[in-house]
C-alpha cells in the first residue's frame, strides 16, 4: 500500500474533526488577550514599527468584538494589560508569532490565524496516528486514538488562536522521537525529540522544560527498572541489555535538553517562576507584588483543585487507567504520555485560575488519545494476552516479560 493510500483515512478523520471545530469557532472566532499579543508580534516580524503593529493588531482584536466602536475607545494605545513585565512574558515567546507571520501576510490577522490554527491541529491528528502506528498498533486503533485527540479538548482549544495549537504538534513529535529510540533508531528518534523539544522552547520554553524534565525521569525510572529484571548473566550485547542502552539514551538526552533550557532562560534573564507567581497573584502585573507569593499560590490551589476535581472527576480516572494500560502493555508510549500527563497538570499548578480552568492543563488529553485505544484493546482481550509488540523494535520482537509487572 502506498504512503498516500495509508495516510487518506488519518487526513480524512484529521480535516473533518479539525473542520468541524474551525467551523464551530468561525462562528465566535475573536481574538483574546493573548492573541492580541501574539498577532502585534507576528506583524513586528513581517516588518512593522512597534506602535503600527500594536494599533493593527488592536484593530484586530476590536473587529472580533460585538463593539467595535466601544473597544477601539477603550483601547486607544492597544489592549491592556500593558505593564512592561506582563509585555515581557509574550516578548519571550516568538515561535508562535514567528510561524504566523506568512499566514497574517497573506491573510491578514484573524484569517491568518485561524488557518494556521486549523493546519497546526490537523497536522496534531496526524500526528497521533503515526505515534500510535510506529508503536505498533494497528490502524483502526491507531484511527481512534486521533479521533479522541481531536475531539477532546486539544482539538477544540487547538483551533482558537493560541500558542496551544502549536504545542500540541511539538509534544507529539517529541513522543514520536522517544518512540525510536527506544526502537533503536537513535538517530531519527534524537532528531525528531530534540527538533520538538527546540520548537516548543522557542514558542513556551516553561512548557519544553517542564517536558524534558518530566521525560527524563519518567525514562529514568523505567530505565531502573529494566536494570533491576536483568539477570546478571546476561551480556550487554543481549536484547535486554539493547533496551536498556535506549532507555538510558532517552534519559540522558532528555535530561542534557532540560539543562540546556535551563541553562539557556537563566543566562538571558528569561521570567522565572517567581515572576509566574507574581503574574497570577497581581492579575497581570495590575496590582502591587504579593510579599510572599507561595503562600498566595498555595491559597490558590487550596480552591482551584477541588473545583477541578469537581469538574473533572471522569477525566481523572480514564487518565489513570490509560496510564496503566501503557505501562502493562505499551511501555515504549509511558515516558511521553507521563511527560505529557505531568506537563499539563503542573502548568495548572502554576497558574491555579479559575476562568482558565478547561485550557491550562489541556495537554493532559495526549496520554489519554494514546491510552484509550491501547485500553480498549486490553479490555477486549479476554485472557489478559498481551498486545501485539511493537514493530521494527530490536528489543520488542518479542513479548518482554521484564517490561510488565
Amino acid at each position: 500500500m502506498s504512503t498516500a493510500r495509508r495516510l487518506a483515512a488519518p487526513l480524512l478523520l484529521a480535516l473533518l474533526l479539525t473542520g468541524f471545530h474551525s467551523a464551530n469557532a468561525s462562528q465566535s472566532w475573536g481574538f483574546n488577550n493573548d492573541s492580541y499579543r501574539y498577532s502585534r508580534a507576528a506583524l513586528e516580524f513581517l516588518g512593522l514599527p512597534r506602535g503600527e503593529a500594536q494599533v493593527k493588531a488592536r484593530d484586530a482584536y476590536c473587529a472580533s468584538r460585538s463593539e467595535l466602536t466601544a473597544c477601539l475607545a477603550a483601547n486607544p494605545q492597544g489592549v491592556k494589560p500593558d505593564h512592561p513585565r506582563y509585555e515581557r512574558i509574550f516578548d519571550t515567546r516568538p515561535g508562535y508569532p514567528l510561524l504566523a507571520a506568512p499566514f497574517i501576510a497573506v491573510f491578514g490577522a484573524l484569517k491568518g490565524l485561524w488557518v494556521l490554527s486549523f493546519l497546526l491541529t490537523a497536522t496534531s491528528g496526524l500526528l497521533t496516528y503515526t505515534l500510535l502506528r510506529i508503536s505498533g498498533l494497528s490502524r483502526l486503533p491507531s484511527l481512534a486514538g486521533e479521533a479522541v485527540l481531536l475531539t477532546g479538548g486539544l482539538g477544540y482549544w487547538g483551533t482558537r488562536a493560541l500558542a496551544d495549537s502549536l504545542v500540541t504538534p511539538c509534544l507529539l513529535l517529541c513522543g514520536i522521537g522517544s518512540v525510536y529510540v527506544l526502537m533503536g533508531r537513535r538517530r531519527a528518534g534524537l532528531g525528531a525529540l530534540l527538533g520538538g523539544l527546540l520548537v516548543l522552547a522557542l514558542t513556551k520554553y516553561s512548557t519544553a522544560l517542564l517536558l524534558a524534565v518530566t521525560l527524563a525521569a519518567a525514562s529514568a525510572l523505567y530505565a531502573w527498572r529494566t536494570t533491576r529484571h536483568v539477570p546478571r548473566r546476561f551480556a550487554p550485547t543481549t536484547r535486554t541489555g539493547e533496551r536498556h542502552r535506549a532507555w538510558t539514551t532517552l534519559t540522558v538526552a532528555s535530561a542534557g535538553a532540560a539543562l540546556w533550557i535551563g541553562a539557556v532562560t537563566a543566562l538571558l534573564g528569561l521570567p522565572a517562576a517567581s515572576e509566574t507567581m507574581q503574574d497570577t497573584l497581581t492579575r497581570y502585573f495590575t496590582r502591587p507584588d504579593v510579599p510572599d507569593p507561595v503562600q498566595g499560590m498555595l491559597a490558590l490551589e487550596v480552591t482551584y483543585w477541588p473545583t477541578w476535581f469537581h469538574y473533572n472527576v471522569g477525566f481523572a480516572l480514564l487518565l489513570g487507567l490509560c496510564l496503566w494500560a501503557l505501562w502493562r502493555h505499551r511501555p515504549q508510549l509511558l515516558p511521553i504520555a507521563l511527560a505529557t500527563g505531568l506537563t499539563g497538570l503542573g502548568t495548572a499548578f502554576a497558574h491555579p485560575l479559575l476562568e482558565e480552568l478547561d485550557r491550562l492543563w489541556v495537554v493532559a488529553w495526549v496520554p489519554v488519545a494514546l491510552g484509550v485505544p491501547v485500553l480498549v484493546q486490553t479490555l477486549g482481550n479476554r485472557g489478559g494476552a498481551l498486545l501485539p509488540p511493537a514493530r521494527s523494535a530490536p528489543a520488542a520482537r518479542e513479548p518482554d516479560r521484564t517490561l510488565t509487572p
